[in-house]
């Protein structure tokens, strides 16, 4: 799962890769593999464009989240264990992409 996020803080954002539902799992679940809260001047009162991008054309491979055209989060194959970065590279029916934003107001 592919979570670009904001919380109830203002105008903040994260990313995150899961996999699996074990805890800790292969990506340090219930957390994942995340940016931590990024500061995001504006993402609650304009129009942003969000874009994740997968990579197989470097080594390791890349998955690289953008807010507005700028990289802001980039995770590698090798932060993640060779059968999970297999199995959700290839599609496998338990791997999914999920982009949730959440933005909260008064």
């Amino acid at each position: 799962m592919l979570r670009p996020r904001h919380r109830p803080e203002p105008s903040s954002e994260f990313a995150t890769l899961h996999r699996g539902f074990s805890i800790p799992g292969t990506c340090n679940e219930k957390d994942g593999i995340s940016s931590g809260q990024r500061p995001c001047s504006g993402c609650q009162t304009a129009f942003h464009t969000y874009a994740l991008e997968w990579d197989q054309s470097v080594s390791p491979q890349q998955l690289r989240w953008y807010l507005d055209g700028v990289n802001f989060y980039t995770i590698r194959q090798d932060q993640v264990d060779a059968a999970s970065w297999t199995a959700f590279s290839s599609g496998q029916p338990a791997d999914f992409v999920n982009l949730n934003w959440f933005t909260f107001g008064h």
